[in-house]
């Protein structure tokens, strides 16, 4: 029987038979490689794109860390740090593009599950392509299915690069240089001051040259402090001594000390006479005349003879100038053993005191000197317990016999020590700064006439125009104990103790880091990580994993193409045809749908707005 169908109908149903039966067999194939790949492998390009970027964000953070704080590093000049920086920063960026991507397109046959307008592809295919077709469909969705998800971490990897520009920063650092400007630092320090001279039977008692001027420097002018009269061999103007507070230096040098003894002034005043004296000697008074008298005693009251001893009676002014009250104050130089830090920042030195030990007497009669034997020291690094034997085991040794005077006798108890160990202030000074001290010192006095200070000019200092405390009297003694340090340490003996010798620092430009820029690329790939495993749980419970994850080649056979553009294009001509062949597609409503193990595209009804 003849069939009643037009020709064009025939035509058409029998194309569209056979594209179905193309497409269903497409399909088919899709099904046994998913039969026979489990979901790692089915995602594997995704997987190993998601570690590549993983792997560059941790060089990146390895490669910031192992620099941070360092010089820049001397690498052939077409290659830099940030260069380096921007080399992983690129391939993050690609790397993390690809399972997004990937996921975008796969999610699209998820989209297509229920009713959508056919040119919902176009935009997963552009979205999938590049950051202006994902803020497209960003735009699109709203945020109402997992492709936003996606889509919004396309765009966002846009901002990767100005991001990573942001972590390196550049400052001026100082560090280690070598070369002719990297020549070793030193700071002269002493084991032994014996300069000055001692005669027959200490009859004769004198500084050498360079202490009396220190000494009278010391009284006239005294240093602000000790680094100050330390003169460094620093090149650059930058070294350091101390890296670390292990890092010390010990010398000999003079130690100071001052204490109020007011309470002991001796009051014998009159009704018409005032007279203040101490036990020592000092006096102000009688004849109304106020005075600053100073005394210096050959020997106080402890059990071994101080060094010098310096006892000050003052007419303290009150605040208001128009009163005065008695004010007496002692003070001490003594030998001793200092323990430094140091560093030099633009020229200028910077000592830090660590520790001080005074320097026991030693003497036999009228022969005498000051000396420390520590019980440990730090020799090229490494940390030396000083031990006394009864005969020397170098020729460096230091006896107690031997070494210290120009006279010869012996102890009752010989010992000796390797000479690194032991810290000396010879005889010869020792005699001579007490003879100058006592020599400018002792019955001194200032006598103030119509506020006009009459005396030696280092009384007159102490007076102070009598606005006096003990912390002007310490301040002032310090002064002249670092002045006398500072002489030791530069005339001193360095034939056992070599100068302390620090590292020269020179400008460099260092590598500073921001980490804060990182957490930007860091939750970038958070963000895709989660996209990632929700893509691949939502695709592997749905109906759609049978189907290639981002082709589109099904679409080529199979859907719409034949039957459905039949019955749009029905009543057009051709070249209205040729014009509104795009729009019409995009205005098809359609859906996925499976039918058992098979999937075809089918035409629904439009969706009301």
């Amino acid at each position: 029987m003849p069939s009643s169908k037009p020709a064009s109908e025939t035509a058409t149903e029998s194309v569209k038979s056979a594209s179905l039966r193309q497409g269903l067999s497409l399909l088919r194939h899709d099904k046994n490689q998913s039969n026979t790949h489990n979901a790692i492998l089915a995602w594997g390009v995704e997987t190993v794109g998601l570690l590549i970027a993983i792997l560059a964000f941790i060089a990146i953070i390895i490669t910031l860390a192992v620099h941070q704080g360092r010089p820049l590093p001397g690498w052939p000049h077409l290659i830099s740090i940030n260069a380096l920086i921007a080399v992983f920063t690129a391939i993050l960026k690609a790397a993390l593009v690809l399972p997004v991507a990937s996921g975008i397109s796969k999610l699209k046959w998820l989209w297509f599950t229920k009713p959508r307008e056919a040119g919902d592809l176009e935009h997963f295919d552009s979205a999938s392509k590049g950051p202006w077709g994902s803020f497209l469909l960003l735009l699109d969705l709203r945020g109402r299915h997992l492709a936003a998800l996606g889509a919004l971490i396309t765009v966002l990897a846009t901002a990767i690069d100005p991001f990573s520009q942001q972590i390196l920063k550049y400052h001026d650092c100082l560090r280690p240089v070598g070369g002719a400007r990297g020549t070793p630092a030193t700071i002269p320090i002493t084991n032994y001051y014996g300069a000055g001279s001692y005669f027959t039977n200490g009859d004769s008692k004198a500084t050498d040259g360079n202490m009396t001027a220190g000494i009278y420097l010391g009284l006239i002018n005294p240093p602000a402090n000790l680094s100050s009269t330390i003169v460094p061999n620093c090149a650059t103007g930058n070294c350091t001594f101390s890296t670390n507070t292990t890092d010390t230096y010990t010398t000999v040098a003079m130690c100071s000390s001052c204490t109020d003894i007011s309470k002991a002034i001796q009051n014998s005043s009159t009704s018409q006479l005032s007279n203040y004296t101490t036990s020592s000697g000092c006096q102000i008074g009688p004849g109304g005349i106020f005075a600053n008298s100073m005394y210096v005693a050959d020997e106080s009251d402890d059990a071994e003879p101080s060094f010098v001893t310096i006892d000050t009676l003052v007419a303290q002014n009150n605040p208001e100038g128009n009163s005065w009250r008695p004010f007496a104050a002692r003070c001490n130089l003594v030998p001793c053993v200092n323990t430094y830090t140091g560093n030099v920042s633009n020229g200028v030195l910077r000592e830090t005191l660590v520790s001080s030990k005074i320097m026991p007497y030693i003497g036999v009669d009228f022969v005498y000197w000051y000396s420390l034997v520590l019980p440990s020291i730090s020799r090229n690094g490494k940390d030396i317990t000083c031990s006394a034997t009864a005969e020397p085991r170098h020729d460096t040794d230091l006896c107690t016999d031997m070494g210290y005077t120009p006279y010869n006798f012996s102890a009752p108890n010989r010992h000796c020590w390797p000479n690194d160990c032991v810290w000396t202030l010879g005889v010869n000074p020792t005699g001579g700064i007490q003879a100058l001290m006592l020599q400018l010192l002792n019955g001194t006095q200032v006598v103030d006439v119509d506020g006009v200070p009459e005396g030696v000019p280092w009384a007159v200092n102490l007076w102070n125009q009598g606005v006096t405390n003990l912390t002007h009297f310490e301040t002032a003694f310090a002064g002249l104990a670092d002045q006398i340090t500072s002489v030791m340490r530069q005339k001193g003996d360095n034939s056992t103790t070599p100068l302390a010798v620090g590292t020269t620092l020179g400008l460099q430009t260092c590598i500073g880091v921001r980490w804060s820029w990182l957490s930007f690329p860091a939750s970038l790939i958070a963000l895709t990580i989660v996209f990632f495993a929700i893509t691949i749980l939502r695709i592997s419970s749905s109906e759609i994993r049978k189907m290639w994850k981002s082709s589109s080649l099904v679409l080529l056979f199979h859907g719409l193409s034949i039957y459905s553009l039949h019955r749009v294009e029905d009543g057009q001509s051709e070249e209205q045809r040729n014009e509104n062949t795009e729009d019409d597609a995009k205005k098809v409503t359609t859906k996925l749908q499976s039918s058992g193990s098979e999937f075809e595209f089918v035409e629904v009804p439009a969706l009301k707005t």
